[in-house]
């Protein structure tokens, strides 16, 4: 997760950026909320406020990181601590492609969003990250939004309803005594050994 400011570095920020902070919230919120939504969303968005939909793509990125007003302030020069050392304009564009060409109904593979993040940096003259890097931004991500985007909220829904009853029923003691019944006996009735089993 991204270092947060420390007290020392908010007596550096203006009221202006703390207003403009405020300002973009709204907006960033209800956009980080919803998992569904589309590059026509974050456009109009955009244009609400006032800036370009890179910037707002990696407003949405930060807030959804560290929902906290600070992840909406200028950042620091240089790379942040333990986050990432890709540039201002690199994270961005990378996170644009992810949103608009890797989190869809079509399902790309990574090697597509690789082969896109590559184009759009040749196209802007700006050196490409390396696929460990892009690979990393899409993990990053929390799972239950990426299968969301990409195969629905029934597919994320079944998903994590599946996950959660297989470690219930790992934590069920009954359960556990059921299934070393099923195992220890045949349908013969015979008992079959299991591991560490005493011998007769």
């Amino acid at each position: 997760m991204k270092t947060p400011f420390i007290d020392t570095e908010l007596t550096t920020v203006t009221a202006e950026q703390w207003e403009e902070a405020r300002r973009v919230l709204p907006a960033v919120r209800e956009l980080a909320a919803n998992p569904d939504r589309t590059r026509a969303q974050v456009v109009a968005a955009a244009a609400a406020l006032g800036c370009g939909p890179t910037h707002l793509y990696a407003l949405v990125r930060r807030y959804s990181a560290d929902r906290r007003l600070t992840s909406l302030l200028p950042q620091r020069p240089g790379p942040d601590r333990g986050y990432s050392r890709l540039t201002a304009q690199v994270e961005a564009l990378v996170d644009e492609a992810i949103e608009t060409l890797y989190l869809t109904r079509q399902r790309p593979r990574m090697t597509d969003l690789v082969l896109e993040v590559r184009r759009r940096c040749r196209a802007l003259g700006i050196p490409a990250p390396g696929r460990k890097a892009i690979t990393a931004r899409v993990r990053g991500k929390p799972r239950r939004e990426i299968v969301a985007r990409r195969e629905g909220r029934k597919a994320s829904r079944d998903r994590m309803a599946t996950a959660i009853g297989s470690l219930e029923a790992k934590a069920d003691p009954l359960f556990l005594r059921r299934a070393i019944a099923q195992i220890k006996w045949s349908p013969t009735g015979h008992s079959k050994s299991l591991p560490g089993d005493a011998k007769s």
